[in-house]
């Protein structure tokens, strides 16, 4: 995201990785949960009808059970501590980005880091979404504005709630909801989770859309060693410790090597050597580049815009559309046929992940008929981020659903 420091960058990007473990982690513990629930049962519907006998088999599911209701309170808990305090980052980042205002120091980030309070949630969300989502369209803006209305509503009955927990309503707004849960309730919570992780993971494309909303308009031509793009190529919660260099093989001398680089992809010692297909068209070599962030996966890409199209279209928009530019009046046709397709071939109105990939195609495809490459590349890798986290949760649901060689890498 062009626009942001690189301390803002990585602490977003590590925000959304930790909340998307838990998100994937809570979705695996539940689905045991509820396995062994209807096993439990049958072992006890089994023990019932012979009339007794030996209870091994139900005593051993229901302590397993029970053992794993605890775990899922527990990731739960956690989910809820890293989404409240990602939503509390990344709606103040958006809000200095809407601002106009300098970028955040760690310094004052790092405050941000811990679960927030319960009034300091509510003051946060009753921001004008009007306002922090300016860069959106009026519908997307109203159905924000209803979101946030939501979660508000809902704080504001855990907090009038409190005094069930021993706890003054007034005093409840200085305190984390973690303080307000005990073993007598349900945990202050519950009905929170799902929304706060939801809207804590939309931020950074809202942030991007703020970003692109302020770009200027005139178009920025590329030159040679530009920065064309930089995106998160997959999804891995690894820690960058290597970069990888791609180099064009008909350019440059081995003397003079910055002449021919094309491609550096930071990765982790279980993508030590990345896989080819990254690479593709170009020389790997070792380098001596110091990691920009600790994900791994970060690409950033020096080739000219239609050679970084190109390999957008190659590594994951081509085996995820089926579309080929060979057959599209340009770049401009193919995107808008590829926005078209994930409209028609996906869930983009309940899915999230498809909402958003279906979001930055069609930025990309408005962008690049506007002639200006650079920020449609910037909107294909969100787009590409994005389609890999679909991917990974279809796979999830259904193995062997991602296409071949579609972001599942």
């Amino acid at each position: 995201m062009s626009g942001l420091s690189a301390v803002e960058y990585e602490v977003i990007a590590v925000f959304d990785d930790t909340v998307g473990s838990l998100v994937h982690e809570l979705a695996s513990a539940e689905a045991t949960g509820e396995r062994l629930t209807t096993t439990t049962e049958a072992a006890e519907r089994r023990l019932d009808a012979a009339g007794g006998g030996l209870p091994l088999h139900f005593e051993v599911l229901s302590g397993v059970a029970a053992e794993a209701f605890t775990f899922t309170s527990r990731l739960e808990r956690m989910l809820w501590q890293q989404a409240a305090a990602y939503a509390v980052v990344g709606m103040t980042v958006l809000d200095r980005v809407v601002a106009g205002q300098p970028p955040l120091s760690l310094a004052e980030l790092k405050p941000l880091f811990t679960e927030p309070t319960l009034g300091g949630l509510i003051d946060l969300l009753q921001v004008d979404a009007e306002k922090r989502y300016a860069a959106r369209n009026a519908t997307v803006r109203a159905l924000n504005q209803e979101e946030h209305t939501q979660l508000v509503r809902t704080l504001n009955s855990v907090r009038a709630g409190a005094a069930h927990r021993g706890v003054d309503p007034d005093r409840a707004l200085g305190l984390p909801l973690s303080d307000l849960d005990d073993d007598k309730h349900d945990p202050p919570w519950s009905n929170l989770l799902k929304p706060i992780a939801r809207l804590a993971q939309q931020l950074p494309y809202e942030i991007s859309a703020a970003l692109q909303e302020q770009r200027p308009t005139r178009v920025r031509r590329w030159t040679r060693g530009d920065v064309t793009s930089m995106r998160n190529i997959h999804r891995c919660p690894g820690r960058a410790t290597t970069v990888v260099e791609g180099h064009l093989p008909d350019t440059g001398t081995d003397s003079d090597p910055d002449d021919s680089l094309a491609l550096t992809v930071q990765v982790c010692a279980d993508h030590t050597p990345p896989p080819k297909a990254w690479f593709a068209g170009l020389t790997m070599r070792s380098s001596t580049k110091a990691v920009l962030t600790s994900a791994c996966g970060l690409a950033v890409d020096y080739r000219e815009p239609d050679q970084a199209l190109r390999a957008h279209a190659d590594l994951w928009l081509t085996p995820l559309t089926g579309l080929h530019l060979a057959d599209h009046d340009g770049w401009p046709a193919l995107l808008t046929a590829a926005t078209e397709h994930l409209r028609t071939a996906y869930d983009i109105e309940t899915d999230d992940h498809w909402n958003t990939v279906e979001m930055f195609l069609d930025q990309a495809a408005k962008f690049s008929s506007e002639g200006d490459f650079l920020p449609a590349l910037a909107a294909l890798g969100h787009a590409e981020t994005a389609t890999a986290t679909a991917l990974a949760l279809k796979a999830q649901r259904t193995p062997s659903a991602a296409p071949d060689g579609a972001c599942d890498r």
